[in-house]
């Protein structure tokens, strides 16, 4: 059984960090030190108290992400791959995917890693005809390896990703989506990030497969700066916040601790049917463990290739986020004080605070006249340190390929438009579906 990935896994090689960054880190801290003196002055001069009160509480997220993100990079740079190969299982959970979800399992298999136990696959009761067939095929031509699991009825991905945790017995247990491609040695880098102290999880570096178009272009800068930079800082700490489905390694233990009444989770009185990701890594890191976030080893996704389908994903990541964050924020803050005080409170301000600024800013502009210099000076100055921050270190060539026009873009994307989502987020918070099927 073969596969020929896409064009864009294809490109990926992984060079090794530079051994030295001292350029770039040095006019990145030029760029900071503008920003900070900017954002002084802005805050010691202007008149409104509420535009005083919005810079200031943007300003400790963003000072607390550089600093953290230059620490994580630090470390990825004496990082080898583990030569151990301890027991691993795939569990990959798929509804109506068709002929994806084939180049999904020998996506897996190519990897060619020699303790890979069993690839568990969940089919959540597909009605396509198409999927069931192939998942038959697959299984006569694997044998053993691959294990399917035909449920009659949907249920959601959260009970297949549980039901998946049921048939695997090895140390560590990787969820992959139905429409994921591995990279190349996904596997043996995933491994190489459990080796860390208490390290309960480690998420993939996610890249999108889909064919290029405005839309792709935005949303690739999108992962560009929320994948590479974000989660860079976080894992600083080891508090990765959200490991991601397309391609997450949890340790079996860990999970041991946190499976009871995970699939059957709710909230305000309903069951939670998306926001599994977030909500398991919230568990670990509640159970004291530590997730990190892994640069080497990639996955590609499919992405929405409409505005409308982007839309209704990202209401839906919005909504898991938002429930997760009002279901945690008191246990982190009695459990991991210092996660809490350090990352999530401020991250929860600054996103609800973010429409906040644009609306301000909007009213501002278009009621009063009045040219909102500073905030435009304060992103374009972000945006451009965020930039050359993914420059440093890089494993691929999506991330090289990357313009600052490209960031740029999908910086003002993501807060003049995406910011807003949590209003109809808010609004359906009941509406539990998946949103997109």
């Amino acid at each position: 059984m073969t596969i020929t990935r896409n064009k864009a896994a294809s490109r990926v090689k992984f060079k090794g960090q530079p051994h030295t960054f001292l350029a770039p880190l040095l006019a990145i801290s030029v760029l900071f030190v503008v920003y900070l003196f900017l954002k002084i002055n802005f805050v010691i001069h202007v008149e409104s108290n509420l535009e005083r009160a919005l810079a200031l509480i943007w300003a400790y997220p963003v000072c607390a992400s550089f600093v953290l993100f230059f620490t994580s990079v630090v470390r990825e740079d004496s990082t080898k791959m583990t030569v151990d190969a301890p027991s691993v299982s795939i569990i990959i959970c798929c509804f109506n995917e068709g002929e994806g979800i084939r180049r999904t399992i020998v996506s897996c298999i190519n990897q060619g890693y020699k303790n890979l136990d069993k690839i568990v696959v969940i089919d959540d009761g597909s009605t396509d005809d198409i999927t069931r067939k192939i998942l038959r095929e697959v299984e006569e031509e694997c044998g053993s390896l691959v294990e399917v699991v035909y449920k009659e009825k949907n249920q959601g991905k959260r009970h297949g990703m549980y039901d998946g945790y049921l048939k695997s017995a090895s140390k560590y247990i990787i969820f992959v989506d139905s429409d994921t491609i591995l990279g190349d040695n996904f596997i043996n880098w995933m491994v190489t990030s459990m080796s860390g102290a208490n390290v309960g999880g480690a998420v993939a570096n996610i890249k999108i497969s889909s064919p290029d178009s405005m839309i792709i272009k935005l949303q690739k800068a999108m992962y560009a700066r929320g994948i590479n930079f974000q989660r860079r800082a976080e894992s600083a700490i080891g508090a990765v916040s959200c490991l991601s489905g397309c391609g997450a390694i949890y340790r079996r233990d860990a999970l041991d601790q946190v499976m009871d009444g995970w699939p059957t989770e709710s909230f305000w009185g309903k069951p939670v049917g998306f926001g599994d990701d977030r909500s398991l890594t919230n568990r670990i890191l509640l159970k004291g463990y530590r997730t990190v976030y892994q640069p080497k080893a990639t996955v590609y996704t499919d992405a929405p290739e409409s505005f409308r389908k982007l839309m209704k994903q990202q209401i839906r990541w919005k909504k898991g986020w938002l429930i997760n964050s009002l279901k945690v924020v008191l246990p982190f803050l009695k459990r991991r004080p210092f996660v809490a005080l350090i990352l999530q409170i401020p991250y929860i301000v600054s996103a609800l605070v973010t429409p906040v600024i644009v609306l301000h800013v909007a009213y501002a502009s278009l009621i009063d006249g009045v040219w909102p210099t500073y905030w435009i000076l304060s992103m374009l100055l972000l945006t451009l340190s965020m930039y050359l921050c993914t420059k440093i270190g890089l494993t691929d060539q999506e991330t090289k390929e990357a313009t600052f026009l490209d960031f740029f873009s999908s910086a003002v994307f993501t807060i003049g438009i995406l910011s807003m989502l949590i209003v109809p987020a808010v609004a359906s918070i009941q509406k539990r579906g998946w949103g997109t099927r």
